[in-house]
C-alpha cells in the first residue's frame, strides 16, 4: 500500500488562487468603497429635478434629473439641445450631503463621454447641485436644478 501523497501543481495553484480571491473580495476597504452608507435615506434627492447646466462647454443646456424612489436607487440624467442625450445612473452611496450615482449607460453622442464616470448630487435648500465626471474624474458639466411636480 502506497501511503505517499502527491499534489498536482495546477490543482494546488488553482486552490491558492481561489483562496486569495476569496480573501480579496472581503477586504473591508473594498466593501466600504462600493456599498452605500447608512445615512438617513429619507434625505436622498429622489424625485424629478429640472433646470439649466453646462455640459462640455455648452452653457444653459436644459437638464432633467430623475432619481428613482424608494431610496434613490438609480435614475437618469437628460440633456436637451444642443447636447440631446441621456445617461442612466445607479446609486453608488453617499458621503455627508453628497450622493454619488455611477453612470451605467448612455444613449450616444456627447453623453458617451460620461461612460464609467459618475454624477454627484447635493440636494439642499430646495435645489440640487449636480456635477458630472468622466471615468478619470474630470468634470464634464455642472448646474443647479429645481424640483419639478
Amino acid at each position: 500500500m502506497n501511503t505517499s501523497r502527491s499534489f498536482h501543481p495546477v490543482g494546488l495553484a488553482g486552490a491558492l488562487v481561489l483562496a486569495l480571491t476569496a480573501c480579496n473580495a472581503s477586504l473591508p476597504h473594498e466593501r466600504e468603497a462600493l456599498a452605500p452608507t447608512n445615512l438617513d435615506r429619507a434625505s436622498t434627492p429622489a424625485g424629478s429635478w429640472a433646470g439649466s447646466s453646462r455640459f462640455r462647454g455648452s452653457p444653459n443646456v436644459h437638464t432633467t434629473l430623475q432619481i428613482d424612489a424608494p431610496n434613490g436607487a438609480g435614475g437618469s440624467l437628460r440633456y436637451g439641445g444642443p447636447v440631446n442625450c441621456r445617461i442612466d445612473l445607479a446609486d453608488a452611496g453617499a458621503s455627508g450631503e453628497t450622493y454619488r450615482y455611477d453612470v451605467t449607460d448612455a444613449n450616444g453622442g456627447a453623453c458617451d463621454h460620461a461612460l464609467a464616470g459618475h454624477l454627484e448630487v447635493v440636494a439642499r435648500d430646495g435645489t440640487a447641485a449636480i456635477t458630472l465626471f468622466d471615468a478619470s474624474d474630470k468634470p464634464l458639466g455642472d448646474g443647479t436644478l429645481q424640483p419639478t411636480p
